[in-house]
């Protein structure tokens, strides 16, 4: 009898195992690459696993379970499925009609999207190197306009999804990251980004009603996909150069016999042949290899009842133009806890604070002043044109402008500081197997600081004895979202709605000043004399 009752506990053992081996395979495209990070996911229940590097896969599945991957329904018919590369193969270049689109409020597949929806992978916005998501955008999405700014490091784009709505108001489109609605341009890693959903038409965007009248991108950031934990580093140095574009300046020598050249030109203007051998390229001079390092550690975690994506970024960036320098820290933690069958919670945080710092060249000043106009002495000591040539210390300056930014770079400067913090304490209850409730909590709190110094001795501030200007932005925005949602499949055909209430407040603070006849050194505003 002691026998049989092992021999029973034996084949349940046995069966329990077989219910919940383990189900390996690999994931390939129609070329019979690997392909990471592809979602795969039992039909029927909540277990999902994603693809490695290698395109391999191994999730909790028994034989005769359907298993779902890139919109395919693959039986299991072994533990070992091996290569699936020919559930994905086609003769003619399909577009996946079961991926799916986030349009903010909801998610739909493709299939059922009829408004004008565009999808930019996070894959697709780090083939190139900028610490600001819309300039990563730039030719990606068809009607979407995008023109750089002023160039220097951390500066964002200007960007026209609509065209041009309105004469007098805000034309920039809306920005919701998660669901929850940002003010301007969301300050995020490009690198936390899984996707970005550009809605362009009215039927897109109604759900926003007036605020997305521009045009409304919507960004998903990153959960985890490797089962288990998982810890990635990524590290990456890149250089940027100058581009002049076709705009070239002449030398010394092309300026000396353009000048000769001229007729009837008066005989007190007519150049000194030794300036044809001064030659000071102020173009080369203020300009560099533009340095950028971009660095990445990121800890992902995925279980039955755990999914954790949480990352620490570091980025810095050196201008192609000499004297600004970026930099950015960033951090995200992003968690989705089932508590029970029914309940989970979905807390979010996300902060970055960023710094600048300029001693920045005079672009301008390097194309206006003259090959002939040396900026320094033989000493090394920077040239006053002005105060110099009434001294005569200095002959003549032939610049137009009488300015050399030299002289101010000694003592001018300006630095910028700035905090930005989103928290989010989210829950879903499933009320029943068609009604969730969804609840969004948000908080974000922003603060910038910034100031410039122009010393009393520098040439453009000593008219007024130097001045300081510094300034402080606060923003504090609250975002509360209340949404039950229904979803129900009958056979081939499907109902869903939601019914949502959304309430949000914004504070917003702004103090600026500027002072001169200050005492050299001093960022303080008190030691100026005199408020301007």
């Amino acid at each position: 009898m002691r026998k049989k009752q092992l021999s029973i506990f034996g084949l349940f053992f046995l069966l329990g195992s077989l219910a919940y081996a383990q189900t390996t395979g690999v994931v390939k495209d129609s070329d019979g690459f690997p392909e990471a990070d592809v979602e795969v996911k039992i039909k029927g229940s909540d277990k999902t696993a994603f693809t490695d590097e290698n395109g391999n896969f191994n999730i909790d599945a028994k034989i005769g379970d359907v298993l779902v991957i890139k919109g395919k329904e693959i039986t299991v018919t072994s533990d070992s499925l091996g290569d699936l590369s020919s559930y994905f193969k086609s003769e003619n270049s399909t577009v996946d009609l079961t991926t799916a689109v986030v349009t903010g409020y909801s998610t739909q597949r493709k299939e059922e999207v009829t408004a004008a929806v565009s999808v930019v992978g996070g894959k697709d916005l780090v083939d190139t190197k900028s610490p600001n998501i819309t300039n990563l955008l730039q030719g990606k999405v068809a009607g979407l306009r995008i023109t750089s700014g002023s160039g220097r490091p951390g500066a964002s784009a200007s960007m026209r999804l609509r065209g041009r709505s309105s004469i007098s108001a805000g034309i920039d489109a809306l920005w919701v990251v998660d669901g929850v609605i940002y003010h301007g341009t969301p300050n995020i890693n490009p690198n936390d980004v899984e996707t970005v959903s550009v809605l362009k038409d009215a039927a897109a965007t109604a759900q926003y009603g007036s605020r997305g009248a521009n045009g409304v991108l919507v960004i998903t950031t990153k959960r985890g996909k490797s089962k288990g934990l998982s810890v990635g580093v990524d590290f990456s140095n890149s250089w940027n150069f100058f581009n002049p574009g076709k705009f070239e300046v002449m030398n010394s020598q092309q300026m000396y016999d353009t000048f000769m050249g001229m007729s009837n030109l008066p005989a007190n203007q007519v150049p000194p042949k030794e300036l044809a051998t001064r030659n000071f390229d102020w173009v080369e001079n203020g300009t560099q290899i533009g340095k950028v390092t971009d660095a990445n550690v990121s800890i992902t975690s995925n279980t039955e009842f755990t999914n954790l994506f949480s990352t620490i970024g570091y980025y810095k960036e050196d201008g192609t133009v000499k004297g600004y320098e970026y930099e950015r820290l960033s951090a995200r933690i992003n968690l989705d806890q089932k508590l029970s069958d029914r309940l989970s919670f979905k807390p979010k945080l996300n902060a970055t604070f960023t710094n600048t710092d300029s001693r920045e060249h005079s672009l301008y000043g390097m194309y206006t002043n003259m090959p002939w106009d040396n900026p320094f002495y033989a000493d090394g000591s920077a040239v006053a044109p002005i105060d110099d040539t009434n001294s005569g210390k200095l002959t003549k300056w032939y610049g137009r402008d009488q300015s050399n930014y030299y002289y101010n770079l000694k003592t001018n400067y300006g630095k910028n500081e700035l905090f930005d913090i989103q928290a989010n304490l989210d829950f879903a209850w499933k009320i029943s197997n068609s009604l969730t409730f969804e609840s969004t909590n948000n908080v974000q709190y922003y603060s910038s600081t910034g100031m410039s110094y122009n010393d009393p001795k520098a040439i453009a501030a000593a008219t007024y004895s130097g001045s300081i200007y510094q300034s402080s932005v606060r923003r504090i925005v609250r975002l509360f979202n209340q949404m039950l949602r229904y979803q129900r499949e009958f056979g081939l055909h499907k109902l869903s709605g939601y019914a949502a209430y959304e309430y949000s407040d914004y504070e917003y603070q702004d103090l600026s000043g500027t002072k001169r006849g200050i005492i050299p050194g001093a960022e303080i505003l008190n030691n100026g004399a005199n408020p301007f």
